[in-house]
Parts: structure tokens; sequence; C-alpha cells
């Protein structure tokens, strides 16, 4: 499954749907048509930031197994993690978010 994940997101960031009912791309050139009129940052804009800032993109480990999604299938600069990295990292943060 993480080969057709792989296949579904080429493109990187601005390629993704931002739902699972994409419409055949129909929802991505909607939703980048709106974000355009009211000038919202890309998506691919905002994580390169984030990057920047020292901001840490960490997966779920054990989603992503279940998922069969690989850390190919991801960006570059995500890293994999499982619960216990989650808390040890969400104790120390000044903030964190579980998407």
């Amino acid at each position: 499954m993480g080969k057709i994940l792989g296949v579904m997101n080429l493109g990187g960031l601005e390629a993704i749907g931002p739902t699972r009912l994409n419409m055949g791309g129909m929802r991505r050139w909607m939703f980048n048509k709106m974000m355009n009129k009211n000038n919202v940052t890309p998506l691919a804009t905002l994580v390169k930031q984030a990057q920047e800032q020292g901001v840490r993109l960490v997966a779920c480990e054990m989603s992503c197994n279940v998922m069969e999604i690989g850390k190919s299938d991801f960006i570059d600069g995500v890293e994999m993690g499982g619960v216990a990295t989650f808390i040890a990292e969400a104790m120390e943060s000044k903030f964190s978010l579980f998407i």
C-alpha cells in the first residue's frame, strides 16, 4: 500500500488532495483556488519555513506500519517515532500537535 500512496502522491505537497475524496484532482484545484483567492501561503512553503525554524515533523511509526507507509513516502526531514518518543518530546516542548 505504501507504493500505492507514493504513486498517488506524485508531485509532492502541492499535488496531495485535501481529503481522500479528491474527485480526480478537482478538490486540489478548488482548494488551491480558494487559497490563492485568500492569499494563503502554500503548504509546501509553510512546511519549508517550519523546518527552517527548527520544527520537527515526526510521523507515528505504528500508524505507518499499519498503513504500510515507508519513510521514503514522506518529504525530506520527516522523522519516524513511536508513542514514547512523542510523549518524551511533548513533555519538553512548549507545544506540540498530534494530528
